[in-house]
């Protein structure tokens, strides 16, 4: 695998080397074989094997442990997306049950934002609300 571009340390795999390392770990191959194949650190490979492990049950009810590369990037994705600095209205409290409230007696987001706006408390942008709407009712998942 030749390539131009230069990788940076602490990086994850990406979702094509979780599934080759999926293969590579069902053909029995040790670790510091696959460490080498796709170019990255040993600690690396074991912490995305940790990430991504699940059991699965046999038929006579005995547990095997495997690697399974859908878990584990659904996990990371799951962990990345708590992270990162707080939105300021999730910092505000009054804010946002002021916004709520609006919500609650059928405002639309523009009049959220007028509102706001008139009132010298932010000047918010129609696009905020929106998305803070789609947030609250969860349709922004």
């Amino acid at each position: 695998m030749y390539t131009t571009l230069k990788r940076q340390k602490n990086k994850h795999l990406s979702s094509s080397e979780c599934c080759k390392l999926e293969i590579l770990l069902k053909s029995k191959m040790n670790v510091s074989e696959i460490s080498e194949l796709l170019e990255r650190d040993k600690s690396t490979i074991y912490q995305e094997i940790k990430r991504g492990l699940v059991e699965f049950r046999n038929s006579d009810c005995s547990v095997r442990k495997e690697y399974s590369a859908y878990y584990s990037l659904n996990i990371r994705g799951q962990l990345m997306s708590k992270t990162g600095r707080k939105l300021f209205y999730e910092k505000d409290s009054l804010l946002l049950s002021y916004i709520q409230s609006k919500l609650d007696e059928k405002y639309s987001p523009d009049a959220i934002s007028g509102e706001l706006r008139h009132q010298g408390i932010l000047t918010i942008i129609k696009n905020f609300s929106a998305a803070y709407i789609k947030k609250i009712r969860g349709l922004d998942e």
